[in-house]
């Protein structure tokens, strides 16, 4: 009987760190690389930028996991509101278990859909486009949703790493 049981836990066990182990190779960027993104994303400079302070109404568009989403929270603090977009279910599940785990409430996750980002009309300050847009096949209508999100002076922010041999070139030779 304990022979039975040892091979049950060990096959559990397994198991678990498979499923773990897999979750993290699916993840783009892990709550572990956190940390290391931090030391060469500066994103208070980024948010001053951008006017993002206390009270702002924000809203981070292919928020993956959340790293962008966290920092957005706390930036804009209990006055103000983040609104997380993504595509992925299976990203947006790991946001939610992300802002649970720090007790973070003023944000909004939303399963946005490939040329909608679903955002609420002419309430957003600020909506941040990070590592996204490249990614976009109908960039002209999401912009457009976009822009109708935004308050009068609003602002779009787009951040995409632009590989060298893109650079200088029309996005449509680039697809």
């Amino acid at each position: 009987m304990d022979m039975i049981n040892n091979k049950t836990l060990k096959k559990n066990l397994l198991l678990v760190a498979t499923l773990f182990i897999s979750q993290l190779m699916l993840s783009q960027y892990s709550e572990y690389e956190w940390v290391e993104r931090d030391t060469w994303m500066n994103v208070k400079d980024i948010f001053a930028q951008a006017g993002i302070d206390n009270g702002s109404f924000v809203a981070d568009i292919g928020c993956h996991e959340g790293y962008l989403s966290v920092h957005l929270a706390k930036a804009v603090g209990y006055e103000g509101k983040v609104f997380a977009v993504d595509v992925r279910l299976d990203r947006l599940e790991t946001l939610k278990n992300n802002l649970k785990d720090r007790e973070i409430t003023n944000v909004n996750v939303i399963h946005g859909d490939y040329d909608d980002p679903k955002l609420p009309k002419n309430d957003l300050d600020v909506v941040i486009i990070m590592d996204t847009y490249h990614e976009m096949s109908d960039y002209m209508t999401i912009l457009k949703r976009v822009h109708a999100s935004l308050k009068p002076k609003g602002k779009i922010v787009i951040i995409e790493k632009l590989k060298t041999h893109l650079k200088g070139k029309a996005r449509t030779t680039h697809k």
